[in-house]
C-alpha cells in the first residue's frame, strides 16, 4: 500500500527538500509512515524531532476556540469587542483613503479571515509594543497593538489572510481565564498525549529541532540556517496563527482524534456538528474576490474541498468536506471526518517548496484508500 506515494517522496528534489516525513492514519491505525532525505538524512537523527509548525498552528487554535463556542461560552456572531474592547472602533485604510469602519469585527470574521486584519508583523504598532515592553509583551498586550493597525476593508466584505487567529487566541484567554498556552495544554495537548507540543522557540528546543532551511530562489537550493519564527512577536507572545513547535507524531494524534471523533480511549475534543461547521464553506471567490482557490472554500480556520472535480488540473480524489492547512516551512495536515482518514506531512524548508507536493498527497492518499469516489 502507498508504494506510489513512497516512490514520489523518495524522488523529490533533495536540493529543495532535503528531507521530509509523512504519516497516514485511518480509524486510529497508522497505515503509512515514511521518512526520506538526501545523504545523511536517511536515518532519523537521534533526538531531533521538533518542527516549527508555523500556520499549521491555525487549525488547532480554531479547534480550541470552537470548543468554547460549543460550550456556549461565546458565539460566532459575537463582536470581538465584547471580549477585547480595543476592537470597538476600527479604521479602514485602502486605496480609497482612510475612514472609520462601519461594521464591527465578529468572531466568525476572525475564524474565516474576513475581518480585514493584515499580516504586517513589522507594523509600527507591533514594533512599538515590542520596544515599550522590552520584548516582554504578552499575547493580550500584542493583540492590543494589532487592534491599532488599520484594516483593509469593511469586516465581512472580503477575504485577507492576516493575524486573525492570533487575535482569536486572545479571545480564548479572556473567555477561559487562562493563558492561551495553558488552555491548549489542558484541553488538547495533555489529553491527546501531545507531549512535545508547545510555544516559544528556546535554545533547548532548537537543539531538539530538525535542521532548518530557507530556499534560495535563484539557486533553487535549500540553505541550512538558524531556525527563526518571525511570527513570535515577543518573548511572551503565544501566536495562535503560527506559534506551535511540535512533532509529526504529536500532530498525528490531533488529526486522528478529529478524523475519528474521539481518541482511542474516548476523549472528544469537538462534536461532529462543530467539526462539520468548521469544514463548511464560509468564503467563496464569487462573494469575496480576495479568496481565489478554485474548488476550495475557506471554512473556520481551514481550507476545505467543496468541489473535488475543480481541485487541481484533473480534480482531487479527496471527497467533499476534506479539510486542512499548511505552514510556512512546508508542514501540512489533512482530515476527512467522514472516512476517519488523516494525514500529516512535515518538512523544514521555508520558501514554498512543499506546496505543490501537498496537492499530490491529497490526490494519492485518497486515490489509494477510497479509489477516488467523490461524495
Amino acid at each position: 500500500m502507498f508504494e506510489q506515494l513512497q516512490s514520489h517522496m523518495d524522488n523529490l528534489n533533495k536540493n529543495t527538500i532535503p528531507f521530509c516525513e509523512m504519516t497516514v492514519y485511518r480509524d486510529h491505525e497508522e497505515l503509512f509512515y515514511h521518512r526520506t532525505g538526501k545523504a545523511g538524512f536517511e536515518e532519523k537523527e537521534a533526538g531531533r524531532d521538533l518542527y516549527l509548525m508555523f500556520s499549521t498552528t491555525k487549525p488547532l487554535t480554531c479547534t480550541a476556540a470552537m470548543m468554547l463556542v460549543e460550550q456556549g461560552k461565546m458565539a460566532l456572531e459575537d463582536p470581538v469587542c465584547k471580549y477585547l474592547p480595543e476592537f470597538s472602533e476600527m479604521t479602514v485604510s485602502n486605496e480609497k483613503g482612510t475612514c472609520r469602519a462601519f461594521n464591527r469585527i465578529t468572531l466568525e470574521n476572525l475564524f474565516s479571515m474576513t475581518s480585514g486584519i493584515t499580516y504586517d508583523v513589522c507594523s509600527e504598532q507591533i514594533k512599538r509594543a515590542r520596544e515599550e515592553s522590552h520584548d516582554e509583551a504578552s499575547t493580550r498586550d500584542m493583540v492590543r497593538a494589532i487592534a491599532k493597525m488599520p484594516i483593509l476593508f469593511e469586516p465581512g466584505s472580503n477575504f485577507n489572510y492576516g493575524l486573525n487567529h492570533d487575535v482569536l487566541a486572545a479571545v480564548i484567554e479572556v473567555v477561559s481565564g487562562m493563558s492561551f498556552g495553558e488552555y491548549m495544554k489542558k484541553y488538547i495537548f495533555d489529553p491527546l498525549g501531545m507531549e512535545n507540543t508547545s510555544f516559544h522557540l528556546t535554545e533547548e528546543k532548537k537543539a531538539l529541532m530538525h535542521r532548518y532551511y530557507v530556499l534560495d530562489p535563484d539557486a533553487q537550493e535549500a540553505v541550512e540556517t538558524e531556525p527563526v519564527n518571525v511570527f513570535e512577536l515577543s518573548k511572551n507572545f503565544e501566536s495562535g496563527g503560527a506559534g506551535l513547535i511540535s512533532t509529526l507524531k504529536d500532530y498525528a494524534r490531533f488529526t486522528d482524534t478529529i478524523a475519528c471523533g474521539t481518541t482511542k480511549d474516548g476523549y472528544r475534543i469537538l462534536k461532529k456538528e462543530s467539526v462539520d461547521l468548521m469544514r463548511e464553506g464560509h468564503v467563496f471567490p464569487a462573494s469575496r474576490p480576495g479568496f481565489v482557490n478554485k474548488g476550495f472554500s475557506y471554512g473556520l480556520g481551514v481550507l476545505t474541498v467543496v468541489d473535488p472535480a475543480q481541485v487541481g488540473a484533473k480534480g482531487t480524489k479527496a471527497p467533499k468536506g476534506t479539510y486542512g492547512w499548511d505552514g510556512a516551512a512546508g508542514a501540512f495536515l489533512l482530515i476527512d471526518p467522514d472516512d476517519h482518514i488523516s494525514v500529516v506531512y512535515c518538512q523544514h524548508v521555508s520558501g514554498g517548496t512543499g506546496m505543490v507536493f501537498h496537492n499530490v498527497i491529497r490526490h494519492m492518499v485518497f486515490g489509494e484508500l477510497l479509489g477516488g469516489k467523490d461524495k
